[in-house]
Parts: C-alpha cells; sequence; structure tokens
C-alpha cells in the first residue's frame, strides 16, 4: 500500500503533468505527463489492491479475493504499460 501511495505521489508532485507540446494548431500531452498520469492512476490501484489484500489476507472470504486476483492482474499489466512509456522516453 505505501508503494501504491508514493507512485500516486511521484505522478502528481514529480513530474510536470500540466506540460503540452503544441503541433501547429493543436495541443497535446508531452510524454512525460502521459507518465506522470500512467503513475497516478497505476499508484491508486496499488493502493486499493492492497487493501483488499489485507481484507483476503485477515477475512479470507471470496467477496475479497477475487477482487484482489482482479486488481492484481490488472496492476501487473498496466505496471508493464507504464515502464514500457518509461522506458521509450528515455530513448
Amino acid at each position: 500500500m505505501i508503494l501504491g501511495l508514493a507512485s500516486a505521489l511521484y505522478g502528481n508532485f514529480g513530474i510536470d503533468i500540466e506540460e503540452t507540446w503544441e503541433l501547429g494548431d493543436q495541443k497535446i500531452p508531452s510524454p512525460s505527463a502521459i507518465f506522470g498520469l500512467l503513475a497516478i492512476i497505476v499508484g491508486l490501484l496499488c493502493l486499493v489492491t492492497g487493501i483488499f489484500g489485507s481484507l483476503a489476507g485477515h477475512y479470507k472470504l471470496i467477496c475479497f479475493t477475487l477482487p484482489f486476483q482482479i486488481f492484481v492482474i490488472i496492476v501487473s499489466i498496466l505496471m508493464l504499460a507504464v515502464a514500457m512509456v518509461g522506458f521509450l522516453m528515455t530513448t
């Protein structure tokens, strides 16, 4: 849960998410802004996953373990996507 919160805070405070690029007459968000927004989303999902994991470990009920498993799969796929965006930003 702490790592999810740290990721969300880094995405919010660590990166300029308001930065835009101008291409002709269009404004699009820069890759660093997209990376920051993705870090916020994945961080909040990690926080929710940690809460469901704690509830699943304590109560051992299907109403907590099934959402926990679903969030783990979603977060792992999103973390891979954010890592690819971060890698493509550096190259």
